[in-house]
């Protein structure tokens, strides 16, 4: 299924802000010599239709700082997937998510960087299903 379909049902509201994120992102930028202006997509421009149109593929580093999400953080998520910007605040379609799917169908990045974000979700989803059982277990 694709992710669209659950757009009505993630509420972004949920998700706490991240502000040290662009900072994070822009030190990074810096010291590799990126252009901030071309490379940096930081708020509404962090979109799921600027990540899946833009290409990836001429980029050694891509970086993302967001809050990743396990199967069932959220209602209607049934896959680990990265929180980009809301729709409604980009101003786009689409449901603001980067699914495990939609990361593997990602044609333009470089292999390299599919990799890091599939091993940054399984390690989020292994993290994910450690918590929920300590949680069950002291209560």
């Amino acid at each position: 299924a694709h992710s669209d379909d659950i757009a009505a049902a993630i509420d972004f509201s949920l998700l706490s802000q991240l502000p040290d994120t662009s900072a994070e992102i822009t030190e990074v930028a810096n010291i590799l010599g990126a252009d901030a202006a071309r490379d940096l997509y930081l708020q509404k421009r962090a979109s799921e239709n600027n990540v899946k149109t833009a290409d990836l593929a001429s980029y050694r580093v891509v970086m993302f700082a967001t809050h990743g999400l396990v199967p069932g953080e959220l209602e209607g998520l049934t896959q680990p997937a990265l929180a980009l910007t809301a729709p409604e605040v980009a101003g786009i379609d689409g449901d603001g998510l980067l699914s495990m799917d939609e990361i593997l169908g990602l044609s333009r990045i470089a292999r390299q960087s599919i990799s890091q974000a599939i091993g940054l979700l399984v390690s989020l989803l292994h993290e994910g299903f450690k918590a929920r059982a300590v949680r069950c277990k002291s209560g």
